[in-house]
């Protein structure tokens, strides 16, 4: 998988009183910066400084909690999985068989948790709730 990097939560420059302690924090780290010859070396010292700074005075961002769709069947299903393949590593007849099953119970799954999805999208647009409809569309195209 891929890296993730924090990110600093800049919904907390709203606060007055962090926009200060933020601009005073960059003006001392900015003040004690050495000047760089090349373009790229002063873009990457600014860049460094810019992220340090946002994430030591604002924090960093609370991650998105990821919905769960898949059934507590299917989660057993994959648990039984990785037990096998720890068992033996060589895989085998067994592994194959629970991995169809997982893949199979996990499709059924995501088409239940997206025909849900749809059927809450249906209701809100009937209810002339536009806000919920964009929002649960943002949802389902990722």
């Amino acid at each position: 998988r891929k890296q993730q990097r924090d990110l600093p939560a800049l919904e907390n420059l709203r606060n007055g009183s962090q926009v200060l302690q933020y601009n005073v924090a960059l003006t001392n780290r900015f003040a004690g910066l050495e000047e760089e010859e090349d373009l790229e070396g002063r873009w990457s010292a600014f860049k460094e400084v810019v992220d340090s700074v946002s994430l030591e005075v604002l924090g960093t961002r609370p991650r998105r909690m990821r919905q769960q769709h898949l059934s507590q069947p299917t989660k057993d299903l994959i648990s039984q999985r990785a037990a096998v393949k720890r068992k033996s590593p060589d895989g085998g007849a067994e592994y194959s068989r629970l991995n169809k099953l997982v893949k199979k119970s996990a499709r059924a799954d995501d088409q239940k948790w997206a025909e849900r999805l749809a059927a809450d999208l249906e209701e809100a647009s009937s209810h002339g709730h536009q806000r919920e409809v964009w929002q649960r569309i943002k949802q389902l195209s990722g």
